[in-house]
């Protein structure tokens, strides 16, 4: 028999609030976390902001409830938010992780790649300038006392993995995905591998980040990637996914965790399980410039489908990139890949109320999607008031519900480099 993986926990910090069940119901009601932010906001970006900037902030994750002093100094705030959803997920499966064979506990994290703090350079780089000129030889002198010695351990893009397989002795088969927006979707994938497999009997999957960083920020802006308004718009609206209006996204922050685990195995000791993992596809295939392409999109949902065994799911959580490329592609993709069906089964995407959460984006959309499952309907779409016609979808709006139970979703997810992956959970 074919081993079945079952998800057993769940963890997760955002902008909406770092409570599962909290934030089912704050994306059921429509809210949207996403506000003008300025430079009072976000001090690391100061000489960025240039302009008032529509985000999404986490707010408070409690972090100090899970991590400890000495490691929260080494660690930058997407690490944080990442090792206080594993935390979460840790608890909420009640594993007793002392009594799981060596080898047998695995981690597989998506990451958002190198990151660094400006503060812990700031004060030693002014101190050794001079009209925006910096001294090296001053600041080789005198400067470099002044810089926190933490940074480097700050930036690392393997924090969470660290802090994870430390913490939770997950001395198996690991891995670290600093793949973008598909890292926290192909990390749960691979980690499901891994069990059906036979290399291990449960995993940490999921991914973290946070794209308040100034390179970052520049970047999505020279792209043309971020969502922009007219004086007076209330940055509530402004990332419109699939609406014809859409001009880009509000970038946010956020961390995602789903406990894995060999069915039998969570069964045996009576755990919970919320759903099951039953497809996995991952594509790459280049579309206009930095977007996604639909045949990226159709390839690796046909894929998550196929291992599925699966015709068509009842649901999907889209990516909704909200770029007008990138949606119109994920439109075409779904409904090539799963034919006449592709234009009736009901989509929504989250980004409207979370924002751009970057590495964390695909497990946060599988665990919403366990949640829709266990509810039997999908959260509505927000500022979906004129859907884009290339976009022909049945999308969930307050006038548009999903009709019957829901036993299987797929999540799609995508990045800026042609990487497509989509995952089929369904009732277990």
């Amino acid at each position: 028999m074919p081993r079945r993986v079952a998800i057993t926990g769940l963890g997760l910090v955002s902008p909406l609030g770092c409570d599962v069940a909290s934030v089912w119901t704050a994306l059921c009601d429509g809210q949207s976390a996403i506000r003008w932010l300025s430079p009072t906001d976000l001090p690391r970006l100061a000489t960025t902001l240039n302009s008032p900037l529509p985000g999404a902030l986490v707010q408070e994750c409690a972090a100090s409830d899970f991590i400890d002093r000495k490691s929260l100094r080494s660690m930058d705030r997407a690490t944080v938010f990442g090792a206080v959803a594993a935390c979460r997920c840790g608890t909420d499966c009640g594993l007793d992780f002392a009594a799981i064979a060596p080898g047998r506990l695995g981690a597989f994290v998506g990451t958002h790649g190198r990151g660094y703090d400006p503060t812990d350079f700031q004060t030693a780089v002014r101190a050794c300038s001079e009209d925006t000129v910096l001294n090296l030889a001053q600041f080789g002198a005198s400067g470099q006392q002044q810089v926190n010695p933490t940074w480097l351990l700050k930036g690392l893009g393997n924090g969470v993995l660290f802090f994870v397989t430390s913490k939770y002795g997950a001395i198996g088969p690991n891995g670290n995905f600093p793949a973008g927006g598909v890292s926290g979707t192909v990390a749960i994938g691979e980690a499901a591998r891994a069990i059906t497999r036979g290399y291990l009997d449960a995993a940490f999957a999921g991914g973290y980040d946070s794209l308040f960083e100034a390179d970052r920020i520049e970047m999505l802006r020279a792209a043309r990637l971020l969502a922009s308004g007219t004086d007076g718009v209330a940055a509530e609206v402004v990332d419109r996914p699939f609406d014809s209006r859409r001009n880009g996204f509000a970038p946010s922050e956020g961390a995602a965790f789903v406990m894995l685990e060999e069915m039998t195995h969570a069964r045996d000791r009576g755990a919970t399980v919320y759903a099951e993992v039953t497809g996995y596809g991952l594509n790459a295939a280049s579309g206009n410039g930095l977007e996604p392409s639909a045949r990226g999109f159709s390839v690796a949902l046909q894929r998550a489908l196929h291992e599925a065994g699966s015709v068509g799911p009842d649901g999907i959580v889209a990516h909704g990139l909200a770029t007008v490329v990138s949606d119109c592609a994920e439109a075409l993709g779904i409904r090539d890949a799963l034919g006449e069906a592709g234009a009736r089964v009901p989509v929504t995407a989250l980004q409207a109320a979370l924002g751009n959460t970057g590495a964390a984006a695909g497990a946060i959309d599988t665990i919403i999607g366990v949640q829709a499952i266990a509810a039997g309907c999908l959260p509505a779409m927000i500022n979906l008031d004129d859907p884009d016609p290339r976009c022909a979808l049945t999308f969930v709006t307050r006038d548009v519900q999903t009709n019957g139970p829901l036993n299987s979703i797929a999540v799609n997810s995508a990045n800026l480099g042609g990487a497509h992956a989509a995952l089929v959970v369904q009732r277990a």
